[in-house]
């Protein structure tokens, strides 16, 4: 069972009274589930569903459009900061995560082993656990100032259901009426496959000789070409990698839409230069999952 479902379990229990506060606006048929706390701001809520909204408006968009040259594109982590309403004392979680009563309820809802992974920062606290549903890594970073930083997150839904976790945590811990104020969504990572093996020094060279960008490959250094691409809906810079199996990650996305021009701009590129960029013309996208291991490129971008 998922993380969210663990909490939806758990709703009606109560340990020192904080359970009390779990999930009050919630779709069980929906695959978007995002779980408020009583408590939880209009604003904030309404902040939630409509980041989700466009994500799946994007996401939907890039996915409908027809072409046997790419896979669907996914969302491989994300991160995300939470603000709460007061500061904590580290040390005092520090010494409060070996009790019983905050174990038990770390037992319960994760189940799984919650480890303070450093103490390199005088000013925060780092905590890191697998899931053991999809195997991903989760690290949690806890500031004194009330800041909660999530990585790792498979999408906004669980990033908050986290951030509920840490803020039901040091409500038991602090016996305070800790809230979450705010959050902003600090970095996306989106993936994608095209169904061709490329060239890599012939993607970095047309990248910089046909569109002006910016890139770069050394392959001591990265196994991908790595390029800048000028968001014109949010005039940032986003990072777009390419591999030479075919694989796309589009990096450092605050916004949706950033993930639509990125995309719009990879498709159109690979298809003006198609024949130029592919190695193995016979090596195209399987229609089923292998068997044997696949590598993770989404392993270049968690908790790095």
């Amino acid at each position: 069972m998922d993380l969210l479902g663990r909490w939806l379990l758990l709703g009606c229990s109560t340990v020192a009274g904080c359970y009390s506060r779990f999930p009050s606006i919630y779709n069980l048929n929906s695959a978007d589930m995002v779980i408020f706390p009583i408590h939880s701001s209009y604003k904030m809520e309404s902040k939630i569903n409509n980041f989700n909204a466009d994500m799946d408006r994007v996401i939907d968009e890039i996915n409908a459009k027809e072409c046997n040259d790419y896979g669907p594109v996914k969302i491989c982590t994300m991160t995300v900061s939470i603000v709460l309403n007061q500061e904590v004392d580290l040390e005092a979680i520090s010494t409060a995560i070996e009790t019983v009563q905050v174990q038990e309820f770390i037992n319960e809802t994760l189940e799984t082993e919650l480890i303070i992974k450093t103490k390199g920062f005088h000013n925060s606290l780092t905590f890191g656990f697998k899931d053991d549903d999809n195997g991903s890594q989760k690290a949690i970073k806890v500031f004194s100032n009330g800041g909660l930083h999530i990585a790792g997150a498979k999408n906004l839904s669980e990033a908050i259901t986290l951030g509920q976790f840490f803020e039901t945590l040091l409500d038991i811990i602090f016996s305070n009426d800790i809230k979450m104020l705010d959050f902003s969504v600090d970095m996306i990572n989106m993936t994608f496959q095209y169904s061709y093996h490329v060239d890599l020094m012939c993607v970095k060279n047309l990248i910089r000789e046909k569109c002006g960008l910016m890139s770069n490959y050394d392959q001591d250094r990265h196994p991908g070409v790595i390029c800048k691409f000028f968001s014109k809906h949010s005039c940032r810079t986003i990072t777009i990698i390419f591999f030479r199996t075919g694989a796309m990650i589009m990096t450092g996305l605050k916004e949706p839409e950033e993930a639509l021009e990125g995309h719009s701009f990879i498709t159109q590129f690979m298809k003006d230069h198609k024949d130029a960029l592919i190695t193995e013309k016979d090596v195209c996208m399987p229609k089923k999952k292998r068997k044997t291991e696949k590598y993770d490129y989404g392993s270049f971008l968690i908790l790095k």
